[in-house]
């Protein structure tokens, strides 16, 4: 995932840059283990839609979700 400040750039650019009336929405999709409340201020601040993903039970995740060092993330 992209850092909290790459977001807030964008953010400030859809502002700059909006025509008139424009509405502009967005939305991201998360497992949420890195949101803190740094990023939940600014999703709600923003207006961001937030779908989190749920990845089911240990053995089915952390087949699939494993950590840069090939560890699982089950417990994160």
């Amino acid at each position: 995932m992209r850092r909290l400040d790459f977001f807030r750039r964008v953010v400030a650019l859809q502002k700059k840059h909006a025509k008139p009336n424009q509405r502009i929405e967005n939305d991201l999709r998360t497992n949420s283990v890195l949101i803190d409340e740094n990023w939940a201020a600014f999703l709600k601040g923003n207006k961001f839609l937030v779908g989190l993903s749920i990845d089911g039970p240990r053995e089915l995740h952390d087949k699939y979700r494993v950590n840069k060092g090939g560890a699982p993330t089950f417990d994160r």
